[in-house]
């Protein structure tokens, strides 16, 4: 019982670790959206994924001790994760408590990264449009790509013809 208090422990702290690692990550990113940095950010975004990795991991590791602890207590599928902090050591429940609080900082960052990428994707989408009217403008074309005046606007037309 003691031993699997033990790796709960530890299990927890690499947790802490872990999620500490990625709210410094999701930092770094938002930081490099704002730069607009693609080779940092391409360089980022692996490092989320093997931390996203990593906590997955370690998340499975806290089920199956878990569900050990709750075997021996003889409550298979008895407690839940937090129930089972909140009962025990009082260490155990205020890394359990940062745990969660890391993960609001994470998913809240991770929104704010979201939002940066959604704003900057509808100004280019807007950009390339009024790119293209200039364009179809230049050319002496409208957006339904008729011409607008076969002799004095279509200069590229008019001389191939």
């Amino acid at each position: 019982m003691k031993i699997i208090s033990k790796n709960l422990n530890k299990i927890l702290i690499a947790i802490h670790s872990t999620f500490t690692e990625l709210v410094l990550c999701l930092q770094q990113e938002q930081h490099t959206l704002k730069k607009r940095d693609k080779d940092l950010l391409f360089q980022v975004v692996g490092e989320k994924k093997e931390i996203l990795g990593k906590i997955n991991r370690l998340i499975e590791d806290l089920s199956e001790q878990h569900n050990m602890l709750n075997m021996l207590n003889g409550k298979p599928g008895g407690t839940s994760i937090s129930d089972l902090f909140k009962s025990n050591d009082l260490n155990l429940h205020i890394l359990w408590e940062e745990i969660h609080n890391l993960a609001e900082c994470a998913q809240s960052l991770n929104y704010e990264n979201d939002n940066i990428v959604q704003l900057n994707h509808s100004f280019f989408v807007e950009y390339l449009n009024k790119l293209k009217e200039l364009r179809m403008q230049a050319v002496g074309y409208q957006k339904s790509n008729a011409s607008t005046d076969r002799l004095t606007s279509n200069i590229l037309i008019n001389r191939m013809s």
